[in-house]
């Protein structure tokens, strides 16, 4: 799971004055092709590409691997992570340990760089340059913290993700907690 939270880093860095946010202002729903390492970054890949939907209010992600029985759900505001598994019912719960939302998903290594900008979508969007231990690349952000395009080398290991569609608007509660009559099975706590 902090493999997955990290790969996260690029998919939601918004823009602040020296640096991106790495949550987003308002609800979304974005749908990502996947290439290379950023596969590799979701248990069992993602090779039809990812759903990401974002709750800003509740401060709540649903990452889904297209055509794949298995979703992450992730709560900051509880600091709770579920894996759903749908093909068998259950769903596996972790406590999230330590450090604001923005740290947690990218680490206390990260620098940005901002390079220009863009257009893809059409929309507008900033390119950074994103460096850590674990991440080294390009992400192009909307100004309201959409990533468009992400470039990089993940644990030095090429990978790449661009948007193919991206859909505000808000997001109902069933989006984010596990179906109901599903088995709870709990995990050590992530750090």
């Amino acid at each position: 799971m902090r493999r997955m939270l990290l790969g996260l880093a690029l998919f939601w860095p918004g823009l602040a004055w020296a640096q991106p946010l790495l949550i987003p202002g308002r609800d979304v729903t974005i749908l990502y092709r996947l290439e290379g390492a950023a596969v590799d970054e979701i248990p069992g890949g993602a090779p039809n590409g990812v759903r990401l939907v974002w709750d800003a209010t509740g401060q709540r992600l649903r990452a889904e691997p297209l055509g794949r029985p298995i979703y992450a759900l992730t709560d900051l505001q509880r600091r709770v992570a579920d894996i759903v598994l749908a093909g068998q019912g259950a769903y596996m719960e972790a406590r999230i340990k330590g450090g604001d939302p923005q740290s947690l998903v990218a680490g206390h290594d990260v620098h940005f760089t901002r390079r220009g900008s863009e257009r893809l979508l059409g929309m507008a969007c900033t390119v950074w340059t994103i460096h850590s231990q674990k991440l080294d690349g390009t992400g192009c952000v909307t100004a309201d913290g959409v990533v468009l395009r992400a470039d990089g080398l993940f644990g030095g290991r090429p990978g790449r993700m661009v948007a193919k569609s991206v859909s505000y608007g808000k997001q109902p509660d069933s989006e984010f907690v596990p179906p109901v009559g599903f088995t709870r099975m709990s995990l050590p706590g992530l750090n």
